[in-house]
């Protein structure tokens, strides 16, 4: 989005703050890095929502939690 300088909202209709899993982050490497890594500590991931989006902040977050746990993540 950026290389194309490509609006917020524009971005947003692009489907920029699509659910885990559905975009382009490999959150299971990520995991097997931290495992690799020896890290047994907290971890924080953030996913904003489309603020004229036609989901629900609470459903996004319950399918982004299943995804996680689906993945080792608990």
């Amino acid at each position: 989005m950026i290389e194309h300088r490509t609006d917020f909202y524009e971005a947003c209709g692009q489907g920029i703050f699509c659910n885990l899993g559905d975009g382009e982050v490999d959150f299971p490497a990520v995991r097997q890095l931290l495992i690799d890594g020896g890290y047994t500590g907290w971890c924080t991931i953030e996913q904003d929502c489309d603020p004229e989006g036609h989901t629900s902040p609470l459903t996004d977050a319950t399918f982004n939690r299943k995804y996680l746990a689906s993945i080792g993540f608990d």
